[in-house]
């Protein structure tokens, strides 16, 4: 054998396969979706009356035990499904925290 892939040799292997990504899932910490008071919920309401297809937004909100945070042009507004979809990602409106349109957050 020759010497440059003798190291091949001892390269590590995963022996219980998909242990690792088991173990890397029960670390990662999980957040609780909070819930909005109705003074922010009204705030909320005050910028969805705002935006339209087009409108540069910045928008965090909560999916998996996560918050998602994404920036970008409004594709489309779904009114009947309550979902807003932005670049490549459709959101429920209920799981949005927080919404502000670019010229308001970019200042």
């Amino acid at each position: 054998m020759a010497n440059k892939n003798r190291g091949n040799i001892f390269k590590p292997f995963d022996a219980l396969e998909g242990f690792n990504s088991e173990i890397k899932k029960k670390e990662e910490v999980k957040v609780e979706k909070p819930v909005l008071t109705q003074d922010r919920i009204e705030e909320l309401q005050e910028v969805f009356n705002e935006i339209t297809i087009g409108s540069n937004v910045y928008i965090k909100y909560y999916k998996n035990n996560k918050f998602i945070e994404v920036t970008g042009e409004i594709k489309k507004i779904d009114v009947v499904y309550k979902k807003i979809t932005i670049q490549d990602k459709t959101i429920e409106v209920a799981n949005i925290i927080d919404i502000k349109l670019k010229n308001n957050y970019f200042e």
